[in-house]
């Protein structure tokens, strides 16, 4: 069952940070970690949730085709560092090696583990925590990023930060990227759906947040 998995469920990152903002990013670092289990397999990235020695003990580590997409998140996640740990996952590691040998999804990087150790509380969300997530959402936005991905799978239970984080902003952009007029409708037309969940959930609505 373990065949593929770098170097027998353990491997040692080796990370050398291509990320531009050095002085910003994590600090490359060496450690080893232990695969546990995978928790999304797509054709240009994989994740899988890993023990680690010195994180705590849970960490997730992404895997991406391209470096681009890879640097891509590693900037959205230094331009929300302030967010980090209070709504958002920690960015650990910028630059990590990845989980399975002879994979092409080969440019990694690794974030604070935010959800159950080994279960997935499927549970819909409560108006409370929506309410929670609405609020880091605007302050997402305050920091000129706009998440563009707002569905329920992105909003996780944590018992670690505040109750609910959003993560996955693979497909988030800048407001230095998209112009400030386009910038702000995006984030009009986010708040107004993420304002249909919190709806949803007073109707008691299921189907909506499943």
């Amino acid at each position: 069952a373990g065949k593929g998995l770098s170097g027998s469920n353990s491997c040692k990152q080796s990370c050398k940070g291509s990320f531009a903002d050095k002085e910003n990013m994590p600090q490359p670092v060496t450690r080893t970690y232990h695969l546990l289990k995978p928790l999304a397999d797509k054709e240009d990235r994989i994740s899988w949730m890993v023990e680690t020695e010195c994180l705590g003990p849970f960490a997730l580590v992404k895997a991406f085709r391209n470096m681009a997409d890879r640097d891509h998140e590693v900037a959205i996640y230094q331009q929300l560092r302030s967010l980090q740990g209070s709504g958002l996952p920690r960015l650990r590691a910028a630059c990590c090696q990845a989980p399975l040998r002879h994979d092409e999804r080969k440019h990694a990087l690794m974030l604070s583990w935010i959800g159950p150790q080994w279960h997935s509380d499927f549970s819909p969300l409560t108006r409370a925590e929506l309410l929670r997530a609405r609020t880091v959402l605007e302050e997402i936005h305050r920091k000129g990023v706009v998440h563009r991905d707002m569905w329920p799978r992105n909003l996780v239970r944590s018992s670690q930060a505040g109750g609910v984080c959003i993560v996955d902003f693979g497909m988030a952009l800048t407001k230095s990227m998209m112009g400030k007029a386009a910038f702000d409708l995006e984030c009009r037309k986010e708040m107004e759906a993420m304002d249909d969940l919190i709806q949803a959930a007073e109707k008691g609505d299921l189907q909506v947040l499943i």
